[in-house]
């Protein structure tokens, strides 16, 4: 998208920021990202209706997994980076920019579930390194942080904690296990944010969790607000056994507005509420 037209993309994005902003809500952006579930490189053009049934089935990586591999394709990441950083450096509305989500993702999701693809990751942590270098150098007023996500990496981690200005990470366990996550990561002695948690099936509930975050004071993202195109209230490829029923996976709205699960919100109210006392 930004090949084809940073000024449109720079737009689009100025557009987000304020419907955002209108709803007391401020962002964080997110540059590059190797989780995919589409098992195919992003496309200029009219993109594919959703698979039926299938989680997220036609999400992308960026900037796709063939030239995370090619380092010498990566002249078109600097320039991008240090254009959509540069020109949002100062920007209020944007609380944090989250530069490379999970890094070394290398798993296609089909719906015999989650099988690796050729190695990625040794690619993948120079491309972090380069970028957060890259998005340093445009000088942005918000700090910059890449995401824990695999819980069974040691020196990776050690390494985005490294890259970062506050420890960001993903949980999607039940909360004893988020605790065990949490307990680990304050030993960094820095700020913490959780930037995915919310799998009901995987106990990831906000009923359990929220008042957890807010007794570690700990900022988090949850996936998902409206069920929609992205089908992301599914399971995820390979899980559909998970929960019986028609229990969602993630999101919290039905397309019209209506909850899908009032006790849900209002655990969200009661929280809020209770920090804002």
């Amino acid at each position: 998208m930004w090949t084809d037209d940073p000024a449109g993309l720079r737009a689009r994005i100025d557009r987000f920021l304020n419907i955002a902003i209108r709803h007391g809500m401020r962002t964080m952006l997110c540059l590059f990202d190797d989780c995919e579930f589409s098992g195919r490189d992003s496309h200029l053009g009219p993109q594919g209706d959703p698979v039926p049934g299938v989680h997220n089935g036609r999400a992308c990586a960026s900037p796709g997994r063939a030239v995370v591999r090619t380092p010498a394709q990566w002249a078109p990441l600097e320039r991008y980076v240090t254009d959509i950083v540069g020109h949002f450096r100062d920007d209020p509305r944007i609380v944090a920019s989250d530069i490379y989500n999970e890094p070394g993702n290398n798993y296609v999701f089909t719906a015999a579930g989650a099988a690796p693809v050729a190695a990625l990751l040794p690619y993948s942590l120079d491309l972090a390194k380069a970028a957060v270098a890259w998005a340093r150098s445009a000088r942005p007023a918000q700090p910059l942080t890449i995401g824990v996500w695999n819980p069974g990496w040691a020196d990776e981690n050690a390494l985005f904690v490294e890259l970062s200005d506050f420890v960001s990470f993903h949980n999607y366990a039940d909360l004893d296990g988020l605790r065990a996550q949490v307990e680990h990561l304050k030993s960094h002695g820095r700020p913490l944010m959780c930037t995915e948690w919310l799998a009901r099936g995987l106990g990831s509930r906000p009923q359990s969790h929220l008042p957890s975050f807010a007794r570690e004071r700990i900022g988090c993202y949850h996936w998902g607000l409206v069920t929609g195109r992205t089908q992301t209230h599914l399971p995820w490829p390979g899980l559909e056994g998970l929960v019986p029923g028609d229990v969602w996976h993630h999101d919290l709205f039905h397309p019209n507005g209506t909850p899908y699960d009032p006790e849900e919100l209002r655990a969200f109210r009661d929280t809020m509420r209770q920090q804002t006392a």
